[in-house]
């Protein structure tokens, strides 16, 4: 008798760890895919970088709501304002405002990461290339900035999505992943820790200085002090113009051009109404 309720005991001990094990494996199985949120870091780091214009809606300042208006130019000129959402964030007036900055101080962003004092960093911040006595205060204020506004979207992000807190570091790529699709060719970007890249391949920067460089061909603006004058007729009208026509050098402007060479510019004289119109020969 003891040995069978031994053994229905042992039994139930079994089954229930069974059920654990069971409901364990599946709520790890249904655990939030981090790599869900490229759709919404895809939409902010558009927003932030392109050409669509960004301001929160006063009106709704009123109602203590946050709307946030995204405008796109439409044919023809105009602006057509939409009301800016995401799909796993709710835009918070902490969210919305971390975007408005990110948008306001994103040409600063631009100009050092072309400069090449700066690259985004494998961790999805940005990462100073150069030394930090190389930067100005405000430059590296920016930077502090930006990636502080960075951090707290990312933050924000996995809470929205339940994401664990041990899968921070692959949310960051997914943001830094986003961002790397919309950086234009010849930044820098650290593809893993100590590891950097130019986008746009190896060859960008030599390609790039590789090419002829423009030549600006200057054209003169007036012709040379003897060059021939030409009436209506096409016939050449010189020295054997009437001399009472002829313009008056002491009220002509004198320019000296770049070889030296002196160019007389006729004054325009008005005519007056009751005068006749000079003919030309």
């Amino acid at each position: 008798m003891k040995k069978m309720i031994n053994s229905i005991r042992s039994k139930r001990i079994f089954a229930v760890a069974m059920i654990v094990f069971i409901t364990a494996m599946a709520l790890t199985s249904c655990a939030p895919d981090p790599y869900n949120l490229h759709p919404s870091a895809y939409r902010i780091e558009k927003v932030v970088t392109g050409a669509s214009a960004l301001e929160r809606e006063q009106k709704a300042v009123t109602r203590q709501e946050y709307i946030l208006l995204e405008g796109y130019q439409i044919p023809g000129g105009g602006i057509v304002y939409k009301v800016f959402q995401l799909r796993d964030i709710k835009i918070t007036a902490d969210v919305g405002n971390a975007i408005l900055a990110r948008k306001v101080r994103y040409p600063e962003v631009f100009g050092l990461l072309t400069r090449g004092a700066i690259g985004e960093g494998a961790d999805g911040m940005l990462t100073p290339r150069v030394a930090l006595m190389e930067m100005t205060r405000a430059e590296r204020t920016l930077i502090e900035s930006e990636n502080r506004d960075r951090e707290f979207l990312i933050q924000t992000a996995m809470e929205a999505k339940r994401v664990p807190s041990y899968e921070a570091p692959v949310v960051a790529k997914v943001f830094a992943y986003a961002r790397y699709q919309l950086l234009p060719d010849g930044v820098w970007v650290e593809t893993e820790p100590g590891r950097w890249i130019v986008k746009g391949g190896r060859g960008y920067v030599r390609r790039v200085m590789g090419r002829a460089p423009i030549v600006m061909q200057i054209e003169d603006e007036f012709p040379p002090r003897d060059a021939e004058i030409l009436d209506e007729s096409g016939d050449v009208r010189g020295e054997d113009m009437d001399p009472e026509t002829a313009p008056d050098e002491s009220s002509a402007i004198i320019i000296d051009d770049e070889m030296g060479d002196d160019m007389i510019i006729e004054e325009p004289v008005p005519l007056l109404m009751d005068e006749p119109t000079p003919e030309i020969r």
